[in-house]
């Protein structure tokens, strides 16, 4: 699933994912069942920002978007979230944060 330029505010947790994720490159994306990648945007004042559930080890199965390919120009403002990240089940002990991509990668 792609959320584009979407504004998600005062919810218990924005951004929720369930089931075995990718580590981002294209090798192992064939066993990927859940990718929610987020492209600019906002994701303000919520309970938990991000909840992934089952991403599998080493995996993650929510992506964000920066201008760089680095974590440090994110193009989706996060800020004001009780918790920033939190998950359960395989792959979560703990769970890899939101994985970065970059404009213009191959990440499908």
């Amino acid at each position: 699933m792609d959320l584009i330029n979407s504004s998600l505010y005062g919810n218990t947790t924005a951004v929720s994912a369930s089931g075995q994720g990718s580590d981002g490159s294209q090798v192992n994306n064939v066993n990927a069942v859940t990718e929610v990648r987020i492209y600019g945007g906002s994701i303000v004042a919520n309970g938990t920002a991000f909840f992934q559930t089952n991403p599998g080890v080493g995996f993650a199965n929510i992506f964000m978007q920066t201008t760089n390919g680095a974590q440090t120009a994110y193009t989706t403002f996060m800020g004001g979230n009780t918790t920033f990240f939190a998950g359960t089940g395989t792959g979560c002990g703990p769970c890899s944060l939101p994985v970065v991509f970059f404009s213009g990668s191959q990440l499908k």
